[in-house]
């Protein structure tokens, strides 16, 4: 009597036929006889691990993508505070050169104050009006903090040189520079302060308050 070999074809899934490993066949062993045949697996537990193997698990899937999740948010939370932080560096360097333009001009306008430019004592922290002896600044002139703004006015016509300013400061001392028994201004001191960001200020020497030898 002869036996028939059962035939199988290994596809998919669970007990899938792979490529066999060194020294390991996939082929099953069959064995039997007196009309009946059996299919047994390959002996080496390694071809079976590779017979046996399965796909990714739903547990497993879903770990992933809890993991996958929590790193999303934490790269979220850190780009957003990138972005923030790019913007309020680039506000802070624009309002300091803003500060730096605004000082150097009262820096220019306040150190050519003519000998007889000031009508009248600075309005302390406030406003300042004077003359100057350079040929390039004519007319009566002033520096003034108002609203939380910094203007130069010209005669009548207003100039903005800085805007959104708080704590000004604007004073002026006085000593007797050339012993004439009177006192001159010896330095000016005039400043400001923009958001969080420390003060900005200078200190002005009117070159022409004494006469030139």
């Amino acid at each position: 009597m002869t036996i028939q070999r059962p035939h199988r074809r290994f596809t998919s899934g669970p007990g899938a036929c792979l490529p066999p490993l060194p020294g390991c066949s996939n082929k099953p062993v069959f064995s039997g006889g007196r009309g009946r045949a059996e299919m047994h697996p390959p002996a080496d537990p390694l071809c079976r691990s590779r017979l046996n193997r399965n796909g990714f698990t739903l547990i497993e899937i879903i770990v992933s993508l809890i993991l996958v999740g929590i790193i999303a948010s934490f790269s979220t939370v850190f780009m957003v505070s990138g972005v923030q932080n790019f913007f309020l560096t680039r506000e802070a360097v624009e309002s300091a050169f803003r500060a730096e333009v605004a000082l150097n001009r009262m820096a220019l306008e306040l150190r050519s104050i003519s000998e007889n430019g000031l009508p009248g004592n600075p309005v302390l922290n406030t406003s300042i009006t004077y003359t100057s002896d350079d040929p390039n600044l004519p007319g009566t002139r002033k520096l003034e903090f108002d609203d939380g703004n910094l203007y130069l006015t010209i005669n009548t016509i207003e100039y903005l040189l800085m805007e959104d300013v708080s704590s000004p400061q604007l004073s002026a001392s006085y000593a007797d520079m050339d012993n004439d028994g009177s006192n001159e201004v010896a330095y000016i001191d005039i400043g400001f302060a923009v958001g969080a960001m420390p003060a900005f200020s200078v200190r002005v020497y009117p070159r022409n308050m004494v006469a030139q030898p």
